[in-house]
């Protein structure tokens, strides 16, 4: 029951934003492909403040649009080298295409290996052996990662033998206040005689050595032509060399780089991995035109549609007009909006392909996590609707007989915890990039961010009971969440998610084959959206649509009614 609860909060709270990620129908160039691959640093879902603007801020969104090229963005938060190379075996799914896109790709560039020191069981035991000059037990996991990004290259390669392949350095995010070192990490290095100004140097020796891993790959790659030239098997960005820079010579800007959790880059932070890339697409000669009057075209943008009610952006934007570079941009930009809090409210453009006429769909399949909850929905209440004039509603209500077990594990189990007990606190970091406007310690706030921000709104809850303002008010005082009765719950309970959809097509350079894609949201950029639906007609007739998001496992599936 407790899993199951925890299954329950998590789509109420952590995966439902999800829904309301930007998107636009892509507009495929003829050259170059390319697509991003790796972990959450790749992925940019964990970072960008807002999380709207994952597509302007995020690094593969800056490069993509710049350069004018078709591409995706394949990365997988929480992947490790092992998990990556497994991703990398995987057959085509809906319109993700995985298979397809490494098949296709003229360029694939990888962020990884950064949660195989970092989700490791030992993590402070390896931080504590390092700080006392040991490194036998990082170097051992150095030798798994290399041999896992090696085995994922070999299945690229297979796939895709002309392919250029792009990985990155992991860079060091701690600082005296690092979330990276708990209570506990912190207890053993102090009884070693370290101190907070150390912190960022401990962890350093380790990310350094796991570093190692590409540069000698590299080397060991390495194959001398016909001609007597050297050819990398890879080339490599270095991620870590240039934050450690910003580290150095301006330390209160490198304490601005990293989201709340202390590891993924927020915004500045993917700007600089994008100035390390574009320049190494510089080199390779496939940098499109214009790419720095197109770069001061996307904040300049985000000027206006984020700060400009805010602030006078008039003297950001001269700055960013006279920059001669990116990092000029960059510097400009975020020197002019770092104390201004963003808008986040959702903004619907419904231009674009939509259905003739509205379809109406029921859920066959509600999947996360290893957990079918579709059990749990009341499949006549809850439904997925595409209308005419491109607007999209999901509803999904909960059972009665899902109700039931909610309310007697809640009188059985008071009073519970869902921040300690559930780990709903994991989601505190990020509450910032979700909702930059709304104030942390107020549910209330909370839930206007999920509607204003995202169109996502939750019925059948009675924030006016007693529970329910006792609730709020211990969520006030604490951060926790604490459930002592389910008075403020009614009969049944239901999520509402209001946007717009786009059609969007998407033809595969590998076989010519077309597939129709549903992109839901926002339209700030040439990129696909975080969710995309595949749509298809049987020759009955019969139509179906399917989600899949790898990050949570997530399979959804609905058919027309």
């Amino acid at each position: 029951m407790k899993k199951a609860i925890a299954v329950l909060l998590m789509i109420l709270l952590g995966a439902i934003p999800f829904l309301a990620l930007p998107s636009c129908e892509k507009e495929k160039a003829k050259t170059p492909l390319v697509l991003f691959l790796g972990d959450s640093i790749a992925e940019a879902v964990a970072g960008p403040v807002p999380l709207t603007e994952r597509e302007s801020y995020g690094y593969y969104g800056i490069i993509g649009n710049i350069n004018g090229y078709e591409y995706y963005n394949r990365g997988v938060s929480g992947s490790t080298t092992a998990t990556f190379a497994s991703y990398v075996m995987k057959k085509d799914d809906g319109v993700n295409l995985v298979k397809t896109l490494i098949s296709t790709a003229d360029v694939i560039h990888v962020s990884i290996i950064g949660n195989d020191l970092l989700n490791s069981y030992d993590y402070a035991s390896l931080l504590w052996s390092a700080a006392d000059g040991d490194f036998s037990a990082i170097r051992e996991k150095k030798r798994v990662a290399k041999s896992n990004i090696a085995r994922a290259l070999d299945r690229i390669y297979e796939l895709n033998p002309d392919v250029t392949v792009i990985l990155q350095t992991l860079y060091n995010p701690a600082n005296e206040n690092s979330p990276l070192f708990s209570s506990y990490t912190r207890s053993g290095l102090a009884t070693r005689g370290y101190t907070p100004a150390d912190y960022h140097e401990i962890l350093g020796s380790t990310i350094r050595i796991m570093n190692e891993a590409f540069y000698e790959l590299s080397e060991e790659r390495t194959v001398t032509t016909k001609n007597g030239k050297k050819k990398a098997p890879f080339r490599l960005i270095d991620v870590y060399d240039e934050i450690e820079k910003v580290y150095e010579n301006d330390k209160e800007r490198y304490d601005t780089l990293f989201c709340e959790d202390g590891i993924h880059p927020c915004n500045e932070g993917h700007a600089i991995i994008a100035e390390l890339l574009q320049q190494e697409l510089v080199d390779m000669g496939i940098a499109g035109k214009d790419t720095l009057e197109k770069y001061k075209a996307i904040r300049l943008a985000q000027l206006d549609r984020l700060y400009a009610d805010k602030t006078d952006v008039e003297p950001v934007r001269a700055a960013i007009n006279a920059a001669e570079d990116m990092r000029g941009v960059r510097v400009a930009y975020f020197d002019g909006t770092r104390d201004v809090v963003a808008d986040a409210e959702l903004t619907l453009n419904f231009e674009g392909e939509h259905f003739d006429e509205t379809q109406e769909y029921r859920f066959t399949k509600v999947k996360v996590m290893g957990y079918d909850l579709l059990g749990a929905i009341d499949d006549e209440k809850s439904s997925l609707v595409f209308r005419a004039d491109g607007s999209v509603e999901a509803r999904m209500t909960i059972n009665e007989l899902t109700m039931s077990a909610l309310k007697l594990a809640i009188s059985t189990m008071t009073p519970m915890n869902l921040s300690v007990d559930y780990r709903l606190r994991l989601i505190d970091p990020y509450i910032h990039n979700l909702f930059p406007q709304a104030d942390k310690r107020d549910i209330l706030s909370i839930l206007k961010g999920f509607e204003d921000g995202y169109g996502i709104t939750f019925e059948g809850i009675d924030l006016e009971s007693k529970s329910a303002k006792t609730l709020l008010a211990t969520y006030r005082e604490t951060g926790n969440v604490i459930i002592r009765d389910y008075d403020f719950i009614g009969s049944q309970l239901t999520i509402v998610y209001r946007g717009q959809y786009r059609l969007g097509r998407m033809t595969s350079r590998k076989n010519g084959e077309t597939y129709t894609a549903l992109y839901l949201n926002g339209g700030i950029d040439e990129s696909e959206s975080y969710v995309r639906f595949r749509y298809k007609e049987d020759r009955y007739g019969e139509k179906s649509v399917r989600l899949l998001i790898d990050v949570a496992e997530a399979v959804i599936e609905a058919r027309s009614k």
